[in-house]
């Protein structure tokens, strides 16, 4: 049959006419517990990114990196690091509430290429005279980027060709003006700003 909580065991033992019966013991049926583990920002980060690792449903805590204890066996439920630039990082985690424990898969943290960038104009010596045209130009050798501009590094400039190249004709040449861009892949951006354009004298 099967046991439910509080159910008493004892012994009775019997020989050569004499018997003794042993202590009872009782049973005791607690919960098990199913153990969460999460990482933020996410499983896949930008190179730089410090990752924080997070397990739920337990009181007792050991963290493990690419399998090797990096913590004490503690109350706290959260393990901190830095990815590697490249390549993935494994984060795995052993939980305790009371009698119970778990281990939950690993967490796999990959790390995602950051766009590298440059950006340029033609204008001589980062100076115009009034009415002249400038470009602004972004190098990068990423792919499936977005390119995203901004005057001033607040104020979006259309970019509907999603082109690397943005050009102004009304600049401001009372206060110095640049162009800030925002240069994002499939998981991570950058911005990066331009040199200020000011007056020829």
């Amino acid at each position: 049959t099967g046991i439910i909580d509080g159910t008493e065991f004892w012994a009775t033992v019997s020989q050569n006419g004499c018997s003794a019966t042993s202590d009872i013991e009782t049973i005791n049926i607690v919960n098990s517990i199913t153990a969460v583990i999460e990482a933020e920002p996410g499983n896949t980060v930008c190179q730089g990114e410090t990752v924080t690792v997070t397990a739920r449903n337990g009181s007792r805590f050991a963290f493990y990196y690419e399998g090797i204890w990096v913590n004490q066996d503690s109350s706290i439920n959260t393990y901190t690091f830095d990815p590697a630039d490249d390549g993935t990082d494994s984060i795995s985690v052993f939980v305790r509430n009371g009698t119970c424990s778990d281990r939950p898969d690993a967490l796999i943290i990959a790390s995602a290429d950051t766009p590298v960038a440059s950006i340029s104009n033609n204008a001589k010596l980062n100076a115009i005279c009034d009415g002249e045209c400038v470009q602004f130009t972004v190098t990068s050798d990423g792919d499936s980027e977005v390119y995203s501009f901004y005057r001033n590094g607040f104020f979006s400039i259309e970019n509907p060709n999603n082109d690397k190249f943005i050009e102004l004709c009304d600049l401001d040449l009372i206060t110095d003006e640049y162009i800030t861009v925002n240069i994002a892949n499939d998981n991570c951006d950058v911005n990066i700003t331009s040199n200020s354009i000011n007056a020829s004298p």
